[in-house]
């Protein structure tokens, strides 16, 4: 192994795993004997000598002082040596069957050969996470998969100074197995086999470059779900009981969804959510993970083949350059996808197309990349476009906004006027010439939706509302297979005409109309929104958190209030003067009286504060601090630090109290003999110990 990939993986070992300070580590003495280095600290020597297969040694996930840990690992062993294949490959279907779960759930893990009989399932997070995380969200992960995990690191919530009873180390990878002879390191999508053995590629730091760190916060949603273990849960196997728990029962009444029936298109083709993925790339609110997940469901659905697959990812990667994903170049997203897939295609049933995944981003349904119900391939509720009473009434309500384009858009725009309030559908002849490749589809056009989003995006730029370029919107079409053509075109421009020259409705009128309009939308919305919740409950690899979640932001933005529904300030005076002199002071003070002062009181409820400083500066002591004065005066306080386990946290506010170095504390000076001031510490610190 050359100097610089030695330093490279030696890089990403720290990036992934080790801690730069305290980190605790054993060396194998000989095949089964490990010897804890207590008095030690890791150094980069000694991770290059195992590296170099000099000495091999495990090491501790959790720091001391902290008890938290950068990554976590599932371990998979095969009751056999490993040399019997057939064990080995049975203990790695087990783990993929984990790590596609997880998958499932946008997080990222990867499989490591543990160099002998068996296989690790790391996680990795961004920020440094408590040991009963990690060890609740991997035991969840793997009851999710109907799995018991057998062996999990960390083994323990927290850790000793010096490690003790704290559990068995896991070995760090990339090292040699003192058994089998074989290098334990990372493996790629396809494994492939040789004497027996899964070969592990030597190009390792190609592959943990491109090791994804999952955000902190998803993994500690998945530790606070409460799952039971899978012997522990009951299971109604009779398919023709009505009661709530049948699984059947269940599965029928959340698969009430249309399927999504894609040989109507040509191989080129693609609906128009997938085309704005292949022309616009992943969105941006949306995990570029999930984004995989969902490009990966459309091809199994639709069984592309394997030259259609890379097109399509390729394409997206391509223009996903704005997406805030860590991977940097098309490689490396094309890598991510090719692993979304693999997980996905071993489990077919459980990946099918849902619209619902489309439109869980609201960046590429605000953006034209979903038509709604004017998509072929939608699967909720359909309205009737031939309703004459809402024709009417959205003829009316867009003819006034091109009369009265300034008070009608602001007035739309100020209720959130859903696009998918506009039902109604207008018979053009020469529409069935762009609809000619929908095989048997009813030849309609939902004109007046298409005007209003046309009117939307020319509001949003700041154009003028006029039927010029409103037909150049129209032309616009992200999806060239719904197109307009010259002949539709001129007609729409008639139409437009028309509403021109015909009088304007009054501005009563408009209202009335834009309430109707707005409430059709809404309920439309609501209906889709309770038929995905009830599709993603049904579903147990779906967290329930992230369900409700969605359910309650997508809930509040269809009860938004109009512009014109909110009261002036004037009409909250009254109540604001009450509180200005009649509530008491609510800011709490700081230690420094200068800075209190900047704050007109100190630190006041309701309001964020951010402290910024180089490193050393002391900025999580301060914070601590801050925390004792409120402490102090009675306020409760929740102080967070991943720097400060408790026993310092604990030191440095008694030293503050005392009036003392914490260094004096912490070496227990009162013990040393030499010590001149002994008792006088000894007392000193008891008395102020008792204030807690």
């Amino acid at each position: 192994m050359s100097p610089t990939t030695t330093t490279q993986l030696i890089q990403q070992l720290y990036r992934l795993i080790l801690h730069e300070h305290q980190q605790l580590y054993a060396v194998w003495q000989a095949a089964d004997m490990l010897q804890s280095q207590y008095e030690k600290v890791l150094t980069a020597d000694i991770v290059e000598a195992h590296l170099q297969g000099r000495q091999t040694i495990s090491v501790r996930l959790l720091q001391p002082g902290t008890s938290t840990a950068k990554a976590g690992c599932i371990d998979f062993d095969a009751p056999k040596d490993g040399s019997d294949q057939d064990a080995l490959q049975a203990v790695l279907t087990q783990a993929q069957r984990v790590q596609t779960t997880a998958t499932d759930r946008a997080l990222s893990t990867y499989l490591e050969f543990s160099g002998r009989r068996g296989f690790h399932l790391w996680l990795f997070s961004e920020a440094p996470l408590p040991g009963i995380t990690w060890i609740k969200a991997l035991q969840n992960l793997c009851y999710l998969s109907g799995y018991k995990p057998k062996e999990i690191y960390p083994a323990t919530a927290t850790i000793a100074d010096d490690g003790k009873a704290s559990g068995r180390p896991i070995r760090l990878p990339c090292g040699i197995h003192q058994i089998s002879g074989k290098r334990n390191g990372f493996l790629p999508e396809t494994v492939e086999w040789v004497d027996g053995y899964p070969i592990v590629p030597e190009n390792q730091v190609a592959l943990m470059a491109d090791v994804q760190q999952v955000i902190a916060a998803a993994i500690a949603q998945l530790a606070e779900e409460k799952l039971q273990e899978p012997e522990k849960r009951k299971v109604v196997v009779d398919s023709s009981s009505n009661s709530a728990g049948s699984a059947p029962n269940l599965q029928s009444k959340i698969q009430n969804l249309k399927s999504a029936d894609f040989s109507v298109l040509a191989p080129d083709e693609h609906p128009a959510c997938i085309h704005y993925l292949m022309n616009k790339g992943a969105p941006t609110d949306q995990d570029y993970n999930s984004v995989n997940l969902t490009l990966s469901r459309y091809a199994i659905t639709r069984g592309c083949d394997r030259n259609q697959i890379e097109s399509l990812a390729e394409k997206m990667a391509q223009a996903s350059e704005h997406h805030p994903t860590s991977k940097l170049t098309v490689d490396a997203k094309l890598r991510n996808f090719h692993g979304a897939y693999a997980s996905a295609r071993r489990n077919p049933q459980d990946y099918q197309w849902s619209c619902s995944y489309v439109r869980a981003s609201q960046e590429l349904v605000n953006c034209g990349g979903c038509t709604g119900y004017a998509c072929p391939f939608w699967q909720w509720e359909r309205p009737d476009g031939d309703n004459e009473a809402a024709r009417r009434a959205e003829r009316e309500l867009l003819a006034y906004i091109l009369h009265h384009p300034e008070a009608g858009m602001q007035e739309a725009l100020g209720i959130d006027l859903p696009a998918e309030g506009f039902i109604s559908t207008v018979r053009l002849s020469a529409h069935v010439e762009a609809c000619q490749s929908l095989k048997g589809e009813k030849a309609s056009l939902y004109l007046h939706r298409m005007i209003w989003e046309a009117l939307v995006r020319l509001e949003t730029d700041g154009r003028e509302l006029i039927p010029s370029l409103i037909l150049s919107q129209l032309e616009q079409v992200p999806d060239e297979r719904f197109a307009l053509s010259t002949g539709v075109i001129n007609q729409v421009a008639t139409y437009l005409d028309e509403w021109l020259q015909m009088p304007s409705c009054s501005w009563d009128t408009f209202l009335e109309h834009l309430t109707k309009i707005r409430d059709t939308g809404l309920r439309l919305l609501a209906k889709e929104q309770a038929t995905t919740a009830t599709e993603l409950l049904g579903d147990r690899l779906q967290p329930v958190t992230e369900t409700l979640e969605t359910l309650i932001n997508k809930s509040q933005n269809l009860q938004r209030r109009s512009a014109s529904q909110t009261l002036p300030m004037v009409a909250y005076s009254q109540d604001l003067i009450r509180d200005l002199f009649g509530q008491p002071q609510t800011a709490i003070p700081t230690p420094a009286h200068w800075l209190n002062h900047a704050l007109n009181g100190g630190l006041h409820p309701g309001r964020l504060y951010v402290i910024g400083a180089p490193p050393g500066s002391g900025k999580t002591t301060w914070c601590a601090w801050c925390a004792d004065e409120a402490a102090k005066a009675r306020t409760p306080v929740l102080y967070v630090s991943f720097e400060m386990g408790k026993q310092q946290l604990w030191v440095s506010a008694l030293s503050r109290l005392a009036g003392l170095n914490s260094g004096l504390i912490e070496s227990k000076q009162w013990d040393d003999p030499d010590y001149a001031n002994a008792q006088w510490l000894k007392q000193r610190v008891a008395v102020h110990g008792n204030f807690w």
